[in-house]
């Protein structure tokens, strides 16, 4: 089948593919006698499979995200380092939960609510350090967070 067709059953445009030939991703098509290039069933399946990889919501960088904006807590030298790549992290995520859509790739749920939940985190520990750094050291001292509570009132 000719590139145009190959490019509607993968969900993608036909520079997308001819991309992906010069980058090596898909192997190079055979050529018709008029000179256009033409696609088997295993390329098909090569096209749709680059395509879902790069329109997928990888976990690792919110977990790296929230795990980061955590340590900032106890290394305060580098804080400002580890909350600026949180966010970068974050953002990373956004946009590729809006790439997904563009893509009409549908994120997971999972990856949905730890998107969120680490941007969550990352705001936290961004706008409320203190309420975390009294937090962590009442967890540390063995205080219950009810009796810290209970002893600010």
């Amino acid at each position: 089948m000719h590139i145009g067709m190959a490019a509607r059953l993968a969900g993608i445009s036909v520079d997308t593919i001819r991309f992906y030939q010069k980058l090596g991703l898909i192997k190079g098509a055979n050529r018709s006698a008029g000179g256009y290039r033409l696609f088997n069933g295993e390329q098909i399946r090569d096209l749709k499979f680059i395509a879902a990889s790069s329109c997928c919501l990888p976990l690792l960088p919110f977990l790296f995200a929230a795990g980061a904006a955590g340590t900032s807590a106890f290394l305060v030298q580098l804080r400002p380092y580890l909350l600026f790549v949180s966010v970068l992290l974050i953002a990373f995520g956004f946009y590729k939960s809006w790439r997904a859509r563009k893509c009409n790739c549908k994120p997971s749920r999972v990856s949905t609510f730890l998107l969120w939940l680490s941007a969550i985190v990352v705001l936290v520990f961004i706008f409320f350090p203190q309420v975390i750094a009294n937090l962590v050291a009442d967890l540390l001292a063995g205080k219950s967070w009810i009796e810290s509570e209970s002893s600010l009132l």
